[in-house]
């Protein structure tokens, strides 16, 4: 996350997206917090939810997949980090959500 929002101060957003796809949540996060005492309860607690949930299973994708993993676990310099193909993170989450319209769409 560290190495994410030191790309994206820099404006290296394609590699801050590929160090952490979901790097852009923590402000959001972090003003659903500092103002939680305007929020209702029940809507704070799905945030928190639901974000904690997002941040778990992308975790758990990048870390399932070989291509990904190396980015959780080296230091590895930005060109073999940053790659021209599409991130298999994200064919992985277009595939459930064709295979999730499919399903909608069929009902």
């Amino acid at each position: 996350m560290t190495r994410a929002w030191i790309s994206a101060l820099t404006l290296r957003f394609d590699l801050a997206l590929a160090y952490h796809p979901l790097f852009w949540m923590v402000p959001p996060l972090f003003v659903v917090v500092a103002r939680r005492d305007h929020i209702p309860h029940r809507v704070y607690l799905s945030i928190i939810l639901v974000s904690l949930a997002t941040f778990v299973v992308i975790w758990g994708i990048r870390f399932a997949i070989p291509r990904e993993a190396h980015v959780l676990f080296s230091e590895l310099l930005e060109e073999k980090v940053v790659t021209v193909d599409t991130p298999e993170w994200v064919t992985w989450l277009r595939a459930v959500v064709d295979y999730v319209t499919q399903r909608m769409g069929g009902s």
